[in-house]
């Protein structure tokens, strides 16, 4: 099992991110592509050194008792692998009014915010998620119908820094999906299917439904330029950042966490496109709602 291609580029993603040596929390929702990490983590544990290993899940309480025996199954295989396992869980219906209007991000914000508390309170120093190849291509193409910047061309970031001690990674971004299923199959790795991701009540639902309606040949086109899209964004994007970073140090006057004040006389300075880019930047930041950003701002 050693040699599956799973685990092949799975080893080396997380070289490539030098976990060796270091703890690593790993969120867990229970589905396929999670319960692939969980093992393959498990398979390459001594091999890279990664320890300790934390195991985290948050039950969102949507979908009642199938959620319920989600959290069951991800307790019960990290108590056989003998690792520590995190659950916690959110009424849904205050996470339904926190919504205002967007379920997906409300939910999302949540998970985040938990699995960096939890990282944070067992000192661990990077968080690993398990987004593959098609959740970078839908992703792309979720911030394209949302009418984005290069910033949402970029997709979703390989690696994002949260603070000096804790790092988010996603060590299966370049796997496609049907490795990571045929990796599933070979190992038998136990795992549970969510319902919700068969509702077009989700965008982003929506948006699988209509690739997986094309030819696959179409499908794996469209999916294939969006991932170059995105790659020619990200290094587009890191270059930009560098300059924005050096705008925000020269012009940024004072911030709080509600309201950030820049000397408009030395952004005026720079290129209205780079300016831009270092408001969007500072918003990213200060950790303000995402869907609350727009070219209006």
């Amino acid at each position: 099992m050693h040699d599956h291609p799973f685990l092949a580029r799975f080893r080396i993603a997380l070289q490539q991110m030098a976990v060796s040596g270091q703890g690593i929390l790993l969120a867990v929702s229970g589905g396929a592509d999670s319960m692939a990490m969980l093992r393959g983590v498990l398979l390459l544990k001594d091999e890279l050194g990664i320890s300790p290993i934390v195991v985290a899940h948050l039950n969102h309480g949507l979908r009642g008792q199938e959620s319920d025996e989600d959290a069951k199954m991800v307790e019960q295989i990290s108590a056989t692998a003998s690792l520590p396992c995190v659950v916690a869980t959110i009424a849904s219906e205050a996470l339904k009014l926190q919504s205002e209007g967007s379920l997906e991000e409300s939910a999302r914000n949540a998970r985040y915010d938990f699995l960096i508390r939890t990282a944070e309170k067992f000192s661990l120093p990077q968080i690993a998620t398990a987004h593959h190849q098609q959740d970078q291509a839908e992703t792309a193409l979720f911030n394209i119908l949302r009418g984005t910047g290069l910033r949402g061309l970029r997709g979703i970031p390989e690696t994002r820094e949260v603070s000096p001690q804790l790092r988010i990674i996603r060590p299966m971004l370049h796997i496609d999906r049907e490795i990571v299923r045929d990796f599933v199959v070979s190992a038998r790795v136990e795992y549970r299917d969510d319902s919700s991701n068969a509702t077009p009540e989700f965008t982003r639902n929506r948006i699988r439904m209509a690739m997986n309606t094309m030819a696959s040949s179409q499908s794996e086109q469209l999916r294939t330029r969006l991932l170059k899209l995105t790659d020619q964004a990200a290094r587009t994007m890191d270059s930009i950042d560098l300059v924005a970073s050096k705008i925000l140090s020269l012009c940024l006057q004072s911030e709080s966490s509600e309201s950030v004040c820049f000397d408009r006389s030395k952004l005026l300075a720079w290129p209205e496109p780079l300016v831009r880019h270092a408001l969007i930047l500072q918003w990213t930041r200060q950790s303000w709602p995402r869907r609350q950003m727009n070219s209006n701002q």
